[in-house]
């Protein structure tokens, strides 16, 4: 077994994995907030208003997964990433969609704000900065202390809603300038938090929990598949009162032939 070169102990990195799966679940709470970051970041990129950009930063959920992802590579599990990639491709689409359909109702046609053109140059100085970020939220996230905090700064510090804002604004106006830009940013802050959370969550000794990670998430498939059931049930009976005020269930399912 490997030993961990950062003290904690077994217990605090179980709960740290089992809270991380957990928020980084895409369920409707996940997709809500995620769509309102969208719509906030997107308004204050148009409107050049730095205050609501930060603002939409704050309500963005898209670091959990990320964090996720990097704790599937550090403990190996092809289960995790594969399901953390999911929710950020998915992250991504929403984003970019919801984005897109704001920028082509409130976008002045031919006009680029600052808070746009600031996200369309990205440097060298933007992957350390994630990186750092990811170590701090890593981290953070592993010793709970100040996590709410921490995490929010990190939603300031590094930009991940808004340069998937910027590509949409960058499709509605039809510039390859703009989302090659702030497609590259993002890519840049992806890889730098990942790298970064790899490097923490290993050194923790996070590498030992994969069957673990991968029984919580096996759990997460069976939890969904019967709330599944149940839906699909529920939509399958109906309920009939007749007139002397008896209820009957009836059955909309067609019977096999």
């Amino acid at each position: 077994m490997i030993q961990p070169v950062l003290f904690t102990n077994i217990f605090d990195r179980k709960r740290s994995l089992d809270d991380l799966i957990e928020e980084s679940k895409a369920d409707s709470d996940f997709h809500f907030h995620l769509l309102v970051s969208a719509v906030i970041t997107t308004l204050g990129l148009l409107s050049n208003n730095t205050a609501v950009v930060i603002g939409g930063m704050l309500v963005a959920p898209l670091l959990y997964p990320i964090l996720a992802l990097s704790m599937g590579v550090a403990t190996s599990s092809r289960q995790a990433i594969l399901r953390s990639l999911q929710v950020l491709w998915r992250s991504i689409a929403l984003t970019v969609g919801v984005s897109f359909f704001i920028a082509l109702l409130f976008m002045e046609e031919g006009a680029l704000s600052n808070e746009v053109i600031m996200r369309v140059t990205p440097g060298l100085e933007d992957l350390f900065i994630a990186i750092f970020a990811g170590l701090a939220a890593a981290f953070g996230w592993v010793k709970k202390r100040g996590v709410s905090s921490t995490l929010a700064g990190i939603a300031v510090a590094v930009s991940l809603i808004p340069p998937l804002s910027v590509v949409a604004i960058g499709i509605a106006s039809f510039s390859r300038t703009v989302i090659a830009g702030s497609l590259t940013l993002f890519i840049i802050n992806l890889i730098g938090i990942v790298l970064a959370g790899i490097i923490v969550f290993a050194l923790f000794g996070f590498q030992n929990l994969q069957q673990d990670e991968e029984s919580k998430i096996a759990e997460e498939e069976i939890e969904k598949q019967i709330q599944d059931k149940a839906v699909k049930e529920s939509e399958e009976k109906q309920v009939i009162v007749d007139a002397q005020g008896h209820s009957h269930v009836v059955t909309n399912k067609e019977p096999n032939e």
